[in-house]
């Protein structure tokens, strides 16, 4: 038996560094699929799944989204919500092919991490670290399908350290088509190009017109179905006229007055969810929606600035997206628990730091876990209870931590063992 695991060791040294990293990811990947399946032989379908099912029913029966019935996503959401529904006419078949769908768009994510972080020790803590927070939200990510729309932006992030421009800003174009937020990727990633070395104005070229094709390919086939001009965009307002989510970082705040009785608070039912009531939200909810709009382009500008000062590493553009989607996340009327999925890429990549871990990295990632924790807690209790409310503002606060900490590294420099693999220079444009 000794000399078994001596000659299996002695194997596992003798491949080259990048078969490794291969053998590596293809374990940790069957070992994700086998959670997935034990967290699903159990499993009840509830939440936002079941939505997802119905709105493919419902296209399967004829029927027009936006038009014939209500659609609060992007357009390229419906195609990831009906390729389950082309093979599954019952919920818990439709929730497996689901998890499945998400899954493996989840563990192509999880490659592109480790081949996104330079080589060495850094892309397996960078992967461990990554799988580690999948796992840990797999249970509801599996309602949810923000894992798809992270899985795309990091794959989009991929190539465009490869210097594939076109396909990373097409594949960046149909993340935002699926949920707006990576519409801020965007606009970084051309501030990357026109203020670095790297791609210039035929980099933003090339981007511009897979975008405006990703454009055509999720407007035009419904327009062509029928789908009303009017209808079609009805999504980009679809949240303007609620109140605050309950979970969201300035409701949390808000209800902590309310328990110190300092104003009234109350709780509402609103799009299968919860939002606060009261004399105070009610009043400032239309001033925040453009407020805090208008704080996170500040942030993103400030990000800019930074490039154009000479932070233009491929490591600071992690660092400003990982900065301004953590802003749009706290600063957003709207967080559900699911929003820091979008941030697991960006924390694993932070991570990846070859040889000894400096303190700053160790304290950002005890900090992410420990965030992600508090963040499931809050499902454990009744809506609006006191300890619902503080389990909410721990969580931000120590994503306000986190957003200070990147911001500061992306100013002074992050603490890292090298740089993440670099955009070349030069190359094809």
């Amino acid at each position: 038996m000794q000399e078994s695991k001596r000659s299996v060791a002695r194997a596992i040294q003798g491949l080259s560094p990048d078969r490794r990293l291969t053998l590596f990811l293809s374990i940790l990947s069957l070992f994700l699929v086998a959670v997935m399946a034990f967290i699903l032989l159990g499993y009840q379908p509830a939440d936002d799944v079941v939505n997802f099912f119905n709105q493919a029913m419902y296209m399967r029966d004829g029927q027009l989204p936006y038009t014939d019935f209500e659609f609060e996503f992007p357009p390229f959401a419906l195609l990831f919500f009906y390729i389950p529904g082309l093979f599954a006419t019952d919920l818990a078949t439709y929730t497996w092919i689901f998890a499945f769908e998400c899954l493996v768009l989840q563990i192509a994510a999880l490659w592109c991490v480790a081949r996104i972080v330079p080589g060495g020790s850094g892309r397996y803590v960078a992967c461990l670290v990554f799988a580690a927070l999948m796992i840990a939200y797999m249970p509801e990510s599996f309602k949810k399908f923000d894992g798809i729309v992270m899985s795309l932006s990091v794959i989009s992030l991929y190539f465009f350290t490869r210097q594939r421009w076109a396909l990373s800003y097409g594949i960046m174009g149909v993340a935002t088509l699926t949920k707006l937020y990576p519409g801020f990727f965007i606009l970084l990633m051309v501030a990357y190009n026109l203020l670095s070395s790297r791609g210039g104005v035929r980099a933003v070229a090339r981007g511009a017109g897979a975008c405006v094709a990703v454009l055509a390919l999720a407007f035009l086939p419904l327009l062509a179905a029928g789908v009303d001009s009017e209808d079609i965009l009805s999504f980009l307002g679809f949240h303007d006229s609620r109140g605050f989510h309950v979970e969201s970082f300035p409701a949390a705040i808000i209800q902590l007055l309310g328990l110190l009785g300092l104003t009234e608070v109350g709780i509402t039912p609103s799009h299968y969810t919860y939002d606060i009531t009261g004399a105070l939200p009610d009043a400032i909810a239309w001033v925040w929606t453009v407020a805090s709009m208008a704080a996170v382009l500040l942030v993103l500008v400030y990000c800019v600035y930074l490039m154009s000062m000479g932070r233009t590493s491929t490591r600071d553009l992690v660092l400003s997206m990982f900065v301004v989607v953590v802003s749009f996340v706290l600063l957003n009327k709207v967080f559900s628990t699911q929003y820091t999925m979008w941030l697991f890429p960006f924390i694993a990549i932070l991570c990846g730091v070859s040889g000894k871990l400096p303190v700053l990295v160790r304290a950002f990632m005890v900090m992410a876990v420990v965030m992600e924790v508090f963040s499931l807690s809050i499902l454990c209790f009744d809506v609006g209870s006191a300890g619902y409310v503080t389990v909410c503002l721990i969580r931000d606060l120590i994503l306000v931590a986190m957003a200070l900490m990147a911001a500061k590294g992306l100013r002074d420099g992050w603490p890292y063992g090298g740089d993440v693999t670099p955009v070349p220079a030069a190359g094809p444009s």
